[in-house]
C-alpha cells in the first residue's frame, strides 16, 4: 500500500460466520458507508462487526505509518489464523489522496416511528423435529418453516411498517442476519437503545444475536409483487428459516 487513503468496500460473504474488523495498530476506519450506500457523515471507528451478507465501506488512512511497517486486518471474533483476514505493506513515501473526507457524504430521509400504518413481530429460533440427523430440529419464523405458498405478510405498495426482529433463546447460539428482499430499512433501536453508528443510515441485513429485540422501518416502494425475508446464515435459510411477504 502506498502511504495514503484507500477506500474498501466490505462483504462478509461467509455461510454462518461473523466477523468484527479491527486493524492490528488498533488505529480506527472511517466507516462511509453501509449494505445500502453512503452514510450521512462518517463514522471513525476501531471495531466494526458484520453479520453474513453485510457490507460495509471504510477508508484506511495508511499515510499514518511508515514505509516497511505492516498491519494486519482481524477478526478479533476468532484466534490465530482464522483470526487474521489480510495483511498491508506499506511501502514508499506519502502520495497524494486527493484531499479529504467531507463531513456530509448523504442526505438520508429520516422515517418516523409515527409515518408507520402497523409493526409485524417476527421471531427466530430453532423448533423440533423428529428425524435421524443433529441436530434435531429445524429453523423456524414465528414458528413456521418455509412455504412458498403462504404470505407471512402482505404490506402494501407505498406503506411505511415497523419489522421487530426477536431472537429466541435457545441452546444453540448461532446468529441470525435478518435480510429483507426489495427495500432497504433503517434500524430504529436494538434492545431499547438507539442504533450502533456502525448500522446507520440504510440496510437491507443486521446482525441478530442470542436474546436481541431489535425493531427497523421501512417503506415499501418500487413494485408489486412476491418477496422473501430469510436468515443470512445460510445453513438456516436452507433448512427453511425463510418467508415469503406479497407486497399488494
Amino acid at each position: 500500500m502506498e502511504r495514503r487513503k484507500y477506500r474498501f468496500r466490505i462483504l462478509n460473504a461467509s455461510n454462518a460466520t461473523t466477523f468484527t474488523l479491527a486493524l492490528s495498530s488498533v488505529l480506527p476506519f472511517v466507516q462511509i458507508a453501509t449494505d445500502g450506500g453512503l452514510m450521512a457523515r462518517p463514522a471513525e471507528l476501531r471495531r466494526i462487526p458484520m453479520a453474513m451478507a453485510e457490507r460495509v465501506e471504510v477508508v484506511i488512512d495508511f499515510s499514518a505509518y511508515t514505509a516497511g511497517e505492516s498491519v494486519v486486518l482481524h477478526n478479533t471474533e476468532k484466534q490465530g489464523p482464522l483470526g487474521e483476514i489480510m495483511r498491508f505493506d506499506i511501502t514508499g513515501l506519502a502520495a497524494s489522496d486527493h484531499g479529504q473526507l467531507p463531513d456530509h457524504l448523504s442526505v438520508i430521509e429520516n422515517l418516523r416511528p409515527e409515518a408507520a400504518v402497523r409493526t409485524r413481530t417476527f421471531t427466530f429460533g430453532p423448533r423440533p423435529e423428529l428425524k435421524d440427523h443433529f441436530p434435531p430440529i429445524y429453523w423456524a419464523i414465528n414458528g413456521n418453516r418455509f412455504d412458498p405458498e403462504r404470505a407471512q405478510a402482505e404490506p402494501r405498495l407505498g406503506d411505511v411498517e415497523i419489522w421487530r426482529f426477536v431472537y429466541e433463546r435457545n441452546p444453540w447460539r448461532q446468529t441470525h442476519p435478518p435480510h429483507v428482499h426489495l427495500v432497504n430499512f433503517q434500524i430504529l433501536d436494538r434492545n431499547g437503545q438507539g442504533p450502533h453508528e456502525y448500522e446507520s443510515g440504510w440496510k437491507d441485513t443486521l446482525r441478530l444475536d442470542s436474546g436481541d429485540n431489535v425493531r427497523v422501518i421501512m417503506r415499501f416502494d418500487g413494485y408489486r409483487g412476491r418477496y422473501l425475508m430469510h436468515c443470512h446464515n445460510l445453513e438456516h435459510e436452507d433448512y427453511d428459516m425463510m418467508m415469503r411477504f406479497d407486497v399488494v
